[in-house]
């Protein structure tokens, strides 16, 4: 039964594929397989082995099931990005900052440094990983890759510098991936790999390991036989050069096998809305070389936005950090506001001052000054007080722009 069922899931998923590819898409099809796991239980029990004669039909079957939650699933998120509303909590927007011309050849000379990088996931590509096959990209090639160009290092035979021949062109590169990633489907822990296909687009796939974890060990001997997915080493080189260039992954991924340039990162700020107090953090990042005057301006300009998205008490108190306000101050706000709430009913200014004084270490004289601090703290707080211009000016003027 397990080989009719990994059959019948292997020409289902064939069927999919031909209407749809992506990322998004085959995160899809791996939701829709999970949801509908019972019913491919089911159909497999039906079927008499792999080689039952009602398998095509029940695979055009379990497609057809598979299609119509992937395109619900599609669609659901679809809207859920494009309904205008604003961010929900965790949801993260980012403003990137154009460099200057100059920026391309530098950015060009700094990630020809990871060279050995891509030696080392083009040679992943070039060694046996399963016991009876060869390399794999001997096989789906035709060819191999030159050892001296991309073999291990060694003191003996030093490293030839790269070809553009050496690499993998992008119109190739996705088929080559869904090649590979079948072979060692549904084994292992699974990861999404993605990269640029031919038009500069965005494309992925679903890629295991190739082996359980538990599997390494059999009785307590090393098991050399396993097999094991060399996309996944070129995953882990992927995330060597994210964490080295703060470039996004799939640039990684087509720079390793495809010599696709790509450009470090310069001026980028991001921001997100949390459903509690505090409420949200402006990252700005930034490379050095970057003014100090366009970083500011960058922050006023996601600060401006931050602000558009921000509603209600709540979120007022999110923003209370960009205006630094005294824990007094804040303190104040809330007594206020809990003993005079906008929509309930207030008890006299007079009552509030003599229990704010009878209360707290920092006492109001007079009932006009705590009335006073008030409005002025919900000015600031609201930002009408609060002009990014006067800082710029104080940093400019200590001869720091």
């Amino acid at each position: 039964m397990t080989q009719a069922r990994n059959k019948l899931v292997k020409q289902a998923k064939a069927i999919c594929r031909r209407d749809g590819q992506g990322t998004a898409f085959e995160v899809a099809l791996q939701q829709a397989l999970a949801r509908h796991e019972e019913d491919i239980e089911d159909c497999a029990a039906d079927l008499r082995g792999p080689d039952d004669g009602a398998l095509d039909s029940s695979a055009q079957d379990m497609a057809d099931l598979l299609m119509e939650q992937i395109e619900w699933l599609l669609k659901y998120d679809e809207a859920r990005h494009e309904d205008g509303a604003p961010p929900p909590a965790g949801k993260k927007k980012t403003i990137s900052v154009t460099p200057p011309e100059w920026w391309e050849s530098y950015s060009r000379r700094m990630v020809g440094l990871l060279n050995d990088l891509q030696r080392k996931a083009l040679h992943a590509l070039n060694t046996p990983h399963d016991l009876g096959r060869g390399p794999p990209y001997t096989e789906f090639f035709g060819e191999a890759l030159p050892r001296k160009r991309t073999g291990e290092p060694s003191l003996l035979m030093p490293h030839e510098p790269l070809r553009p021949e050496d690499f993998i062109s992008p119109e190739q590169l996705g088929e080559f991936v869904r090649w590979l990633a079948e072979r060692y489907e549904g084994e292992g822990p699974q990861r999404v790999f993605e990269w640029l296909d031919d038009a500069g687009k965005k494309d992925g796939i679903v890629i295991y390991q190739g082996y359980w974890e538990k599997d390494l060990r059999q009785g307590g001997v090393w098991n050399p036989q396993l097999p094991f997915n060399p996309l996944w080493e070129v995953v882990g080189l992927a995330d060597n050069v994210v964490d080295r260039t703060g470039c996004r992954h799939f640039e990684a991924v087509s720079f390793l096998l495809c010599n696709r340039p790509f450009l470090l990162p310069w001026l980028q700020a991001k921001w997100d809305l949390s459903a509690t107090p505090p409420g949200g953090q402006i990252e700005i990042k930034a490379h050095p070389f970057v003014p100090l005057a366009q970083v500011f301006e960058l922050y006023r300009e996601a600060w401006e936005k931050f602000r558009e998205h921000t509603r209600g008490r709540e979120a007022l108190r999110a923003c209370a950090k960009l205006t630094k306000p005294r824990s007094s101050t804040l303190r104040l706000l809330d007594f206020v506001e809990d003993k005079r709430p906008p929509d309930g009913k207030k008890i006299p200014w007079s009552e509030v001052h003599r229990l704010w004084n009878a209360e707290e270490q920092h006492r109001y004289t007079t009932e006009g000054s705590m009335r006073q601090s008030y409005h002025r703290a919900r000015r600031d707080l609201e930002g009408e007080r609060t002009n990014p211009n006067e800082e710029f000016q104080a940093i400019k003027g200590r001869g720091h722009v």
